[in-house]
């Protein structure tokens, strides 16, 4: 009985399946907060929105304590409900503004004053950072899943396809391709060189099929 044969081993890709560079830092310290901005824009929506949320969520609930630690300071609220501290809360950040709340001595009015400064100061960071992540250009290219080789022309050469997978079209499309090459120097050092490739064409007026 004949034993089924394995699947090669895949060898490692310097650039993922999802676009991304499967390259290792080593001696680097990830440094996420340090640039929030980037890592926001390239955040999904769905975790960037429940961010959003979570924060809103929490900022308000903190407030919310804050304005019962006061005592008795909005006018109309029940005393020592954080329902209504709550929603007092929201409606100062948002600055809405219903009249049937209000802050009502010095605590108050110095925490709503601190709030509605925090409310517009977050309410402009996020629609500038949803505008500019909504309006990111990105591009849906499809690629063939092999690559052959075969003659062209009477020439051995590299082909491939690829395609807009998207309905719009792209003018002026411009294309280069890079050979990723892991070499050894004559100092038996293991480097990764990258050597352009001719093409027949690097540039096409309409970019939908190929």
């Amino acid at each position: 009985m004949a034993l089924p044969t394995p699947a090669p081993s895949e060898p490692p890709r310097f650039v993922s399946r999802a676009g991304g560079t499967d390259v290792v830092r080593s001696g680097v310290t990830p440094r996420r907060w340090h640039d929030l901005y980037h890592s926001a824009l390239n955040a999904r929506w769905w975790a960037l929105l429940a961010t959003f949320a979570g924060f809103y969520v929490v900022v308000n609930a903190l407030f919310a304590l804050a304005y019962i630690a006061g005592g008795d300071d909005i006018a109309n609220a029940r005393a020592g409900s954080f329902v209504d501290a709550f929603f007092f809360s929201v409606q100062t950040m948002a600055t809405i503004g219903y009249g049937a709340l209000a802050p009502r001595g010095i605590y108050a009015n110095v925490l709503v004053a601190i709030e509605a400064f925090l409310g517009v100061l977050s309410f402009a960071l996020a629609t500038g950072l949803f505008f500019a992540k909504f309006s990111r250009p990105t591009a849906r290219v499809l690629f063939s899943r092999v690559a052959v080789i075969a003659p062209r022309d009477g020439v051995r050469s590299l082909m491939l396809r690829m395609a807009n997978e998207r309905a719009n079209q792209i003018l002026e499309a411009q294309v280069h391709l890079a050979l990723a090459r892991t070499e050894t120097t004559a100092e038996g050092e293991r480097v990764r060189r990258l050597y352009d490739l001719e093409l027949v064409r690097t540039r096409t007026p309409l970019f939908v099929l190929t």
